[in-house]
């Protein structure tokens, strides 16, 4: 099941705890927190409390932000790819159990390591649209939301920018955890 951050409406995060505590074994996919809008540590540390509590059924989803929710809230990102990047890498680092110490473009990090990371990968996909962003989607992430709306044709264009990225960066397959399942939660 697939859950979404609307702002000002409902958190992602929460409403996919909500799923989850009523629910046994659906796997549940936030499509899609923007990174501009917690600091990479606050995601992180959202992230791994849902994956340690529900192993195996949680998959986050990470993205730009819709301009209209960013602008509003005077957050919007000089280079939404910068902040893509930075905000990807920072949060698989915490949830392996890594420490980040970065002066980036859009985020700080002073020696943030998270006390109770995952004992297990968890898969971060991005929601993207753009063709800069799916070729980055294919570098940074385990895999790309498309948006229900998404065609046929677009989708294969897609994939031809997401592809070539997973293939440089030494992988052809998404990680176990989507493997069988269609690769979707």
């Amino acid at each position: 099941m697939w859950v979404a951050e609307e702002f000002f409406a409902q958190g992602g995060f929460t409403v996919a705890a909500l799923v989850l505590g009523a629910t046994r074994r659906v796997r549940v996919g936030v499509g899609v927190v923007p990174a501009v809008v917690r600091h990479p540590a606050a995601t992180a540390m959202e992230i791994a409390t849902l994956a340690r509590a529900y192993p195996g059924r949680f998959v986050p989803g990470i993205g730009h932000g819709l301009p209209m929710w960013t602008d509003q809230m005077g957050i919007t990102a000089r280079s939404p790819l910068t902040a893509l990047r930075e905000c990807v890498t920072a949060v698989r680092t915490l949830l392996g159990g890594g420490v980040i110490d970065v002066e980036g473009k859009q985020f700080t990090a002073h020696s943030i390591q998270l006390t109770h990371p995952v004992a297990e990968e968890v898969p971060i996909l991005t929601g993207v649209l753009g063709p800069k962003s799916l070729r980055l989607s294919g570098e940074i992430a385990d895999g790309t939301i498309m948006s229900i709306l998404a065609g046929p044709k677009y989708i294969e264009s897609s994939l031809e920018r997401i592809r070539p990225a997973v293939r440089d960066r030494g992988h052809d397959r998404p990680p176990r955890s989507l493997r069988g399942r269609g690769g979707s939660p």
